[in-house]
């Protein structure tokens, strides 16, 4: 899942459950899915907006603000 610049890791499957399956026992270390069509529960982004978050959007679900007042 620590891909180099440039680089792409992929997999064939047969059943998006699978995909699904896989996917949420690694949403830990993933930053975020892109997909056309949803991916069981998960969350997904639209191709074309991964650089145009939301303001609720938070990188790695952390809201910093919130973060950096608490300390």
């Amino acid at each position: 899942l620590h891909s180099r610049i440039a680089m792409l890791h992929y997999e064939f499957y047969d059943d998006i459950n699978d995909v699904a399956t896989k996917l949420t026992t690694q949403i830990d270390d993933l930053q975020c899915l892109v997909s056309k069509k949803p991916i069981g529960n998960l969350p997904i982004i639209s191709f074309g907006k991964t650089q145009q978050p939301a303001l609720n959007d938070y990188a790695d679900g952390v809201d910093t603000m919130f973060f950096l007042t608490a300390l």
